[in-house]
């Protein structure tokens, strides 16, 4: 019985701190709905490819993203999925900064789509695309990358052309032909 209640106090010390260590990260996750910290981000500890946007009001939103990075999977892209966590996306890579057009056909959510010039910067997004939709979505300009998120995420975060894109554990070159 002594044993176990030593265990039991050595395991709540551990956890306690590990949710100290934790506490001192300010966390700002697309998913979230309230902020903890002021302006940071919080990098997750498991290496998942991020798209990490610095809006103009210095709000820093983070997205774990599926990588579409071959003609295929730029194809299928978020087609026939009925859900997206708030703080995921799917960020498609293109060989060449080039006009760039998308549609909604089989795709069941709405969504926000996010144009990014090579330089990492926003080119313009397409607000609250609706599902199911056939008719080309674009902004007027070239751009190399596009994110997708879900509808209405980018008004809500205050996302706009302009603002600063960073790539982590991305290799922004990956795109193939």
């Amino acid at each position: 019985m002594r044993k176990l209640s030593k265990i039991i106090i050595v395991l709540f010390l551990l956890l306690s701190f590990a949710f100290i260590a934790a506490g001192n990260q300010p966390v700002l996750l697309a998913g979230e709905k309230q902020k903890i910290g002021v302006g940071g981000a919080k990098e997750t500890a498991i290496s998942l490819p991020q798209v990490v946007i610095t809006a103009s009001n210095g709000r820093r939103v983070i997205y774990n993203v599926e990588i579409a990075d071959s003609p295929y999977e730029r194809a299928i892209g978020l087609m026939f999925r009925d859900t997206l966590p708030p703080d995921r996306g799917m960020i498609f890579l293109f060989p060449a900064e080039e006009q760039q057009s998308f549609w909604m056909k089989d795709t069941l959510i709405e969504l926000d789509m996010i144009f990014i010039r090579d330089d990492l910067s926003i080119l313009g997004i397409v607000h609250s695309a609706k599902p199911f939709d056939e008719s080309s979505h674009y902004v007027v300009g070239k751009s190399r990358y596009v994110l997708e998120i879900n509808g209405g995420q980018a008004k809500k975060w205050g996302l706009a052309a302009g603002d600063r894109v960073e790539f982590v554990n991305i290799d922004k070159n990956a795109a193939k032909n």
